[in-house]
């Protein structure tokens, strides 16, 4: 979405979103005689042993999810990413800690089982270059149970906590499908977190703009039913040194609502705390689809809406660009509510630029 300015992953198309439907090295001995080496044309080479680095910092990774999920022998699989904040390489092995929380924030689910029915590495430790990701997948259950004994709970987001740390990271990700009963217990898993796999970009139709009606009467939304998380794999965009990127606004409730206006952002690092200037605010920006934008969005029940936020690239402040550093994400406060949500998005932030070098526009 954002070029090499925000790191997303690629889950699949289903399973999750306001519009859900339903991946041994062999040493010789010391000392001893060198191994022959044969040749196989069915088997890859084996891969050179690395060099472990030091191990990650608490609160050097921001896990984040973007995308659904595939679907495959009634579970759901959805791949979540893990991006060192830090210029440096650093180490680490392990299961995640993993609950399904409410919209409120507690917990509906969890902890999660360790192991999924996806492929996994063998589990030692990895090595995450700077600024690059990791990853590990989730599994949960399908709706495949009798009458009565699935429990479908509209899950927010997961609270993540990731080995060697005690920091717990919360990641919205709205899923309408996330069986919770009896016979769907224990169906929740975590992968152990492995090198990203290969980025495989499906851009999605973004969901349709539709303008709310003044005879329909609509209530506005309710800021406790909405959701802001990093969406599907909308469409994004460069031009003129400036990239663009969308967040998606999923109303967990059961009936429509309204909502217009410009949100307030602010990009913060993993303790909350601000990075660079204030976020600019916009009175238009370009659409995900192209289409002309609504005044008023109207977002139907489980639906959603969109809005575009800017980043300018950092080399516009000069030959050598300007002092930047990453962001783990934004605290977004939708309109007419007073509680922010962090949404994980790395993100670079010029620290002393002049005028927004990110901006946000309004509600579509």
């Amino acid at each position: 979405m954002l070029g090499v300015l925000v790191v997303f992953v690629v889950a699949g198309c289903g399973g999750g979103g306001a519009s859900s439907s339903v991946a041994h090295n062999h040493a010789p001995k010391p000392g001893g005689p060198p191994e022959e080496i044969v040749s196989d044309p069915g088997r890859p080479p084996r891969p050179e042993p690395q060099r472990l680095a030091r191990s990650c910092g608490p609160r050097q990774l921001v896990v984040s999810h973007e995308g659904g999920a595939n679907g495959v022998m009634s579970t759901y699989h959805a791949v979540f990413s893990v991006f060192n904040l830090s210029e440096r390489a650093c180490s680490t092995a392990g299961f995640p800690k993993l609950f399904a929380l409410r919209i409120d924030g507690r917990p509906i689910e969890g902890p999660a089982a360790d192991g999924t029915s996806g492929y996994e590495a063998s589990g030692g430790a990895i090595n995450i270059a700077g600024r690059r990701s990791a990853a590990f997948q989730v599994n949960w259950s399908a709706g495949v149970y009798p009458p009565g004994r699935c429990g479908p709970r509209i899950v927010a987001g997961y609270r993540v906590v990731l080995p060697g740390t005690r920091l717990a990271q919360t990641v919205p990700y709205p899923n309408f499908e996330h069986c919770t009963g009896v016979a769907a217990r224990g169906s929740l898993a975590v992968g152990v977190l492995e090198p990203s796999p290969e980025l495989v970009t499906r851009h999605l139709v973004a969901p349709p703009l539709e303008e709310a009606k003044p005879d329909e009467r609509l209530p506005g939304c309710d800021p406790s039913d909405l959701v802001v998380w990093q969406g599907m794999d909308y469409p994004g965009g460069v031009g003129l040194g400036t990239s663009y990127g969308h967040l998606e606004v999923a109303n967990l409730s059961g009936r429509p609502c309204k909502l217009s206006g410009v949100p307030h952002m602010v990009a913060v690092e993993l303790r909350g705390r601000p990075v660079g200037p204030p976020v600019g605010r916009r009175g238009s920006m370009p659409t995900a689809d192209g289409s002309p934008p609504v005044r008023v969005a109207r977002i139907g029940a489980h639906g959603s809406a969109l809005f575009t936020f800017s980043v300018g690239e950092v080399l516009n402040y000069g030959a050598h660009g300007c002092d930047y550093e990453y962001a783990a994400g934004f605290d977004v406060t939708l309109p007419g509510s007073s509680r922010a949500q962090y949404v994980p998005a790395p993100v670079r932030r010029c620290l002393h630029s002049h005028g927004p070098q990110v901006s946000v526009g309004p509600i579509e």
